[in-house]
C-alpha cells in the first residue's frame, strides 16, 4: 500500500512538473542578466559553480540542459573552461581556469520573458555560489555574486 502511494505523488510531482514547463513558451522579449562574482578580501578564485535562480512561470531560457545554457550564456572569461546547465527554474554556470578570476563580472545570462506572463521582478531571481576554489583548487568558502541588469 505504501508504495502504490509513494508512486502516485512521485507520477503526480512529474505530471505537474511537465506541465508546467509545457505552458512557458518563449516570447521575442528578452531580458539580459550580469552575474558578478564577490570573493572574500584578498582571495583570489580560479573555479566557481554558480546557480542562478528564475521564476520558470515567467522566464525561459530556450532549448534544454547544457545546450540551453551554452546558448544563454555569453562573456565568460576568455580562455576560461565553461559548462552550463539548465534546470527550468535554475541555470547552473562552472567556470574554471589556471589563472584567478578578475572580480566583477563573470557572464551574463540571456532570458525570454514567457508569453502572456507577467514581467519577473528583480527579487525573483537570485544567484548563490554553489562552490569556489582557489588557484591551488582549495576550497574558499564566503564566495558571493549579485546579480543586476546587463546594460
Amino acid at each position: 500500500m505504501r508504495r502504490s502511494t509513494l508512486g502516485a505523488v512521485v507520477l503526480a510531482a512529474i505530471a505537474w512538473q511537465a506541465v508546467a514547463w509545457a505552458e512557458c513558451k518563449p516570447a521575442a522579449e528578452t531580458s539580459r542578466i550580469r552575474v558578478t562574482l564577490e570573493p572574500p578580501a584578498g582571495v583570489q578564485i580560479a573555479g566557481v559553480v554558480i546557480a542562478v535562480i528564475y521564476p520558470a512561470d515567467k522566464l525561459v531560457i530556450e532549448g534544454q540542459g547544457k545546450e540551453a545554457g551554452l546558448s544563454a550564456v555569453t562573456g565568460t572569461p576568455s580562455g576560461a573552461v565553461v559548462a552550463s546547465d539548465d534546470r527550468d527554474g535554475e541555470l547552473r554556470q562552472v567556470i574554471a581556469q589556471p589563472k584567478a578570476l578578475a572580480p566583477g563580472k563573470v557572464f551574463e545570462v540571456t532570458f525570454h520573458r514567457c508569453d502572456g506572463a507577467a514581467p519577473a521582478m528583480p527579487s525573483e531571481l537570485t544567484c548563490r555560489v554553489l562552490d569556489a576554489s582557489d588557484t591551488m583548487t582549495t576550497k574558499v568558502d564566503g564566495v558571493r555574486c549579485s546579480l543586476a541588469a546587463a546594460s
